[in-house]
């Protein structure tokens, strides 16, 4: 068992985002599996073990002093893995890597085994379109984003955990709205 903090989107990116998955998914590109799936989201951290329950009022102060912020997809992804993962990939704001630095000084998550590829200077956000694919459906995946110019601006709402196989969020929180801080 493993868990993880991400952030998630309004109402609209969200319905965007799954949109295109949705798409992908209708032009032979498969769907992700039902036990990795959750809404879609970008990856804050990654760590070993079941969600510890001490962390969910730590990310609940996290995010009443946190402002949402505004999230351009620019261009779309693939890690070099044998994972086969197809992502929308934000454009690096100062915003997006204080907000991710700020989990990692704030929120007590030293003694915790964490993915090193989720530290702050090594972490690359995305948001999953597609998982387990093979390298044709990589390059299918790809395409039809292509064609279909996924790029959009969105706003980045919301912080929770999450505990997975299977995916199953824990507490998922509100961040203030940018005028409130």
């Amino acid at each position: 068992m493993a868990f993880g903090i991400l952030l998630y989107f309004d109402p609209v990116t969200q319905q965007r985002i799954t949109a295109i998955q949705d798409l992908l998914t209708q032009r032979g590109v498969p769907p992700i599996p039902a036990y990795l799936r959750t809404r879609p989201h970008i990856s804050l951290g990654l760590f070993e073990g079941p969600f510890p329950s001490r962390l969910t009022g730590q990310i609940r102060r996290f995010a009443q002093d946190t402002a949402g912020i505004g999230v351009g997809f620019g261009s779309i992804g693939m890690f070099p893995t044998q994972e086969g993962v197809v992502f929308l990939t934000p454009i690096v704001t100062n915003q997006l890597l204080h907000l991710h630095k700020r989990l990692y000084q704030e929120v007590a998550l030293s003694g915790y085994e964490t993915e090193q590829s989720y530290l702050p200077g090594k972490w690359v956000p995305h948001c999953t379109l597609a998982i387990r694919l093979s390298a044709e459906e990589i390059h299918t995946a790809i395409d039809i984003c292509r064609e279909e110019q996924v790029y959009m601006n969105g706003q980045i709402s919301e912080i929770g955990g999450i505990e997975y196989p299977p995916m199953q969020e824990v507490g998922t929180f509100k961040l203030c709205p940018p005028e409130a801080l």
